[in-house]
């Protein structure tokens, strides 16, 4: 307003390690201070735990959800090495690539001489034997399944570079988005509401995002109705899709071509209505930031355009 500009107090207070919560019977705003995380710090993954016993100062990244939290919390310039799929944001080009996170080029990484290693649960266990010879702490963080988990993720890549003050700002504005987005959605009556399908592969098998992917997560926040969250996993169906009919799909371009040429996919509606939602498929694919900022914010405009207005963001 005018010269003046406002930040939200909840924002304010998370990025500074305090919990801001409301009691209704009481009309009162309580605050609470949380623990300062101090080295040596244990990161928890699965039933794996890794101790940092300071911050690190230089990564390979051997997943893309990792190279894009590392730059968007301000470490990006920690990352001496990453996969040839971390391609966002277009600073990581010029980090030198180390192959794949099931492939990685084990000699180039030795060569690069991080502090750390990280990567994506289900790393090639050969190659973390090798580099725990090298003395080169190597730790996994399995992706997530929940926007929760995104959070979690986020704040402890924070931590352990020493970004903890733009770690926790980064979480608290997507969390302020997500709220505005699920208030939206919950304001969408249940007859209003659209069915949907995420093709993450078609042609000779069906693959999906199930009930307990992070994605389907994303998608139902924002007011959508998934019909594979019948189903776990990735995996699905032609007969399932066929079944549900989804009045909408969305996916990547050369899958939306794919569909379209085969008759396997002639009865569904959303093909014949054109309602086939080409979306770019490293936004909705990575769990990270942008899958929060411009996935869900794609899924409302799409889907309730007379509720996008509300966005304001």
């Amino acid at each position: 307003r005018g010269s003046k500009v406002y930040y939200p107090l909840r924002f304010v207070m998370e990025t500074m390690n305090y919990k801001l919560g409301y009691d209704l019977k009481s009309n009162r705003i309580s605050i609470k201070a949380i623990t300062k995380a101090e080295f040596p710090v244990i990161i928890k993954d699965e039933k794996a735990t890794y101790t940092f016993k300071k911050p690190v100062k230089s990564i390979v990244s051997l997943a893309p959800s990792i190279t894009e939290i590392l730059f968007s919390i301000g470490a990006g310039d920690m990352i001496v090495g990453r996969t040839k799929y971390c391609t966002y944001p277009a600073a990581a080009a010029s980090i030198k690539s180390v192959g794949t996170l099931y492939e990685p080029d084990l000699e180039g990484i030795l060569n690069l001489k991080p502090e750390l290693v990280l990567a994506a649960t289900h790393m090639n266990e050969d190659v973390m034997k090798m580099l725990d010879k090298a003395n080169i702490l190597t730790a996994t963080q399995k992706s997530p399944e929940k926007i929760d988990q995104i959070y979690t993720l986020i704040e402890n890549l924070g931590v352990i570079t020493g970004n903890d003050y733009s770690a926790r700002a980064l979480v608290s504005s997507l969390k302020g988005k997500v709220d505005r987005i699920t208030a939206i959605a919950n304001a969408i009556p249940a007859n209003e509401r659209k069915t949907i399908y995420y093709v993450v592969g078609t042609g000779k098998k069906e693959y999906t995002a199930g009930s307990d992917t992070f994605i389907n997560d994303i998608f139902t926040r924002a007011g959508a109705v998934n019909v594979a969250a019948d189903t776990t996993g990735w995996g699905y169906t032609l007969e399932k899709l066929i079944s549900h009919n989804p009045e909408y799909l969305f996916g990547e371009g050369w899958a939306k071509d794919s569909m379209a040429a085969s008759s396997n996919y002639a009865a569904l509606s959303a093909l014949k209505n054109d309602k086939f939602v080409t979306i770019d498929g490293s936004i909705f694919s990575i769990p990270g930031p942008r899958v929060i900022d411009l996935g869900m914010k794609t899924v409302i405009e799409k889907l309730y355009p007379s509720y996008a207005k509300r966005l304001q963001y």
